[in-house]
């Protein structure tokens, strides 16, 4: 059993780019990372050795994303994470809409335009708004990381209620406290252990192919039952790219067409 924790060394960004490059000797089979929540974590590479010539010369660093997209082409590379309706507060954006199409409301009348209280007001729809949009979007990046994953041929698949952190490849298995994050890697009081002895290690195989097995398909997945859960109706919710553009939210705009894509 090898211990990472942020202070040790070799520390938690290097076991896990350690038990990922191994995975690259390994025979083919699955590689299974199951994680709430997802960043595509910077890992050092500078020392790898042999390595280096899988990305094309010598490199610094690299993406997590990137090494996961390469594994893809020798295993089964599944991704577990978090659904999107837990992942993303869709009441946030309800809210959001909301407050943009006030906002326009109170500036296209114009028998009150030009009074302090309109542009006082205006202003405070706009800190709202703000504030919502960071809210909305604060962990649209795990979902940008899947759906970039997805691209390259990984299997992915939601669980809800997911809290668990773990990594298993035919190379060892990886599990602890961390999320699989920037944070979790590096500025976190984080514990993981890597398992290396050949009984623990095929039970805990067997053990995330359960949760595997009990997780949604993203191409099953359906975002209805949490828009209507968060009050909104699929219907209104494909006209809201264009609104939440039209209010100076882009951000926002980008991740609802993305949420979009899990309609049927």
């Amino acid at each position: 059993m090898r211990i990472y924790t942020r202070d040790r060394s070799p520390d938690l960004r290097h076991g896990l780019l350690t038990h990922l490059l191994d995975a690259f000797d390994a025979p083919p089979g699955d590689l299974l990372l199951i994680s709430p929540w997802l960043r595509d974590v910077d890992l050092p590479v500078a020392d790898a050795g042999h390595f280096s010539t899988v990305f094309g010369g010598h490199r610094e660093r690299v993406a997590l994303s990137e090494l996961l997209g390469r594994l893809v082409a020798r295993h089964r590379v599944v991704v577990v994470v978090k659904p999107p309706a837990e992942l993303i507060p869709l009441d946030r954006l309800r809210r959001l809409v909301q407050v943009l199409a006030a906002r326009a409301a109170l500036l296209a009348e114009v028998r009150i335009r030009d009074f302090d209280v309109t542009e006082r007001t205006a202003v405070t729809f706009g800190t709202e708004a703000e504030g919502l949009e960071q809210e909305f979007t604060k962990h649209a990046a795990t979902l940008h990381m899947v759906s970039a994953l997805r691209a390259t041929g990984a299997e992915i698949r939601f669980l809800d209620n997911l809290h668990a952190k773990f990594l298993w490849s035919r190379a060892g298995a990886m599990l602890g406290s961390a999320n699989f994050t920037n944070a979790g890697f590096g500025r976190n009081e984080e514990l993981m252990v890597e398992i290396t002895t050949r009984e623990e290690h095929e039970r805990l195989g067997a053990t995330a192919l359960e949760f595997v097995g009990r997780a949604t398909a993203a191409a099953a997945y359906d975002l209805g039952a949490g828009l209507r859960s968060a009050g909104i109706q699929p219907a209104q919710f494909h006209e809201w790219p264009s609104v939440l553009e039209v209010g100076g939210r882009a951000q926002a705009a980008s991740l609802t067409r993305e949420l979009q894509t899990f309609l049927p």
